[in-house]
């Protein structure tokens, strides 16, 4: 029987010792379902936090804020009393609970935008992220690519289809199953090449039938970006959605499209390419 994925939020939890010159250190993660039905967290122990930090005052934030987490760690979180609640008095449950948070959260402990990551349970969400972002071998990348699926594949085969069909796919052309290595994973789009610069190309399916769905598909390629450019300054990336996001009535099509052309994306939709194979061509011939 095929392993069910689910699609899991999660933030990276960061002492930031010197504010002024955003030096931080990656202390735990905080991972969540999108319904905040199930929640979890995990910080750096004792013993690694005494090795990260030379003053105390890092390990005793740290361990602070994460008691103050415990008690939401239950599904079916407990109705607590504002004062006994978080930060900005959230709790996971609540559908803006990352966003919340961290807007009051701008001292010593911040969090980073929130991400997604599929993954077949919580638990495995939380290994995954805490192993790449916090634990001591999280500088180890992972040489494995991953494509997770945030289109189906009728729609990138179209995707492919129109590339090869312009005699576009082949060595030092488009290249499909293109893989790049980020700081923490290797991660394959959908087509990619260089010319000068690296440039993918990556169909994303905004049209699922809840807007969550959609918001979480974004936040995944957001996330896969992020990891890429750290390692790779120059990347360029063409996102491609069945319409145009502005004029989309599916729900959380038009934010999904914001969080991708906020992450340096151009969005376009599937009727337009034969215009962006047409410029993938004179781009290539371009820098031969």
């Amino acid at each position: 029987m095929a392993k069910t994925e689910t699609t899991f939020q999660y933030v990276v939890v960061r002492y930031v010792a010197d504010v002024a010159r955003d030096e931080a250190i990656n202390v735990g993660v905080l991972v969540r379902t999108p319904d905040g039905s199930h929640f979890a967290h995990r910080f750096l122990g004792r013993q690694a936090l005494t090795r990260r930090f030379r003053a105390s005052n890092g390990r005793d934030v740290s361990r602070h804020f994460e008691a103050r987490l415990e008690p939401f760690t239950t599904e079916g979180q407990p109705a607590l009393p504002l004062e006994a609640r978080l930060p900005g008095g959230t709790v996971p449950s609540e559908p803006d609970f990352f966003n919340r948070l961290a807007g009051e959260m701008n001292g010593l402990l911040q969090l980073t935008a929130p991400r997604a990551e599929i993954a077949g349970s919580l638990h495995e969400a939380v290994d995954w992220c805490f192993g790449r972002f916090v634990a001591d071998h999280a500088t180890q990348p992972d040489r494995t690519p991953r494509m997770p699926t945030i289109a189906p594949s009728r729609m990138r085969q179209r995707l492919i289809n129109t590339f090869d069909r312009g005699g576009l796919l082949g060595k030092n052309l488009v290249q499909s199953g293109f893989a790049l290595q980020g700081t923490h994973s290797r991660w394959a789009f959908d087509l990619g090449y260089l010319n000068g610069s690296t440039n993918i190309i990556q169909a994303v399916a905004l049209t699922a039938p809840t807007a969550q769905s959609n918001l979480e598909r974004a936040l995944v390629l957001r996330g896969m970006l992020e990891d890429v450019k750290l390692t790779r300054p120059d990347l360029l990336c063409t996102v491609v959605v069945a319409e145009e996001p502005r004029k989309s009535s599916v729900g959380g099509a038009r934010e999904a499209g914001a969080i991708l052309v906020d992450s340096g994306a151009e969005v376009i939709p599937l009727s337009q390419l034969p215009t962006l194979a047409d410029h993938v061509r004179q781009a290539l011939a371009e820098h031969i």
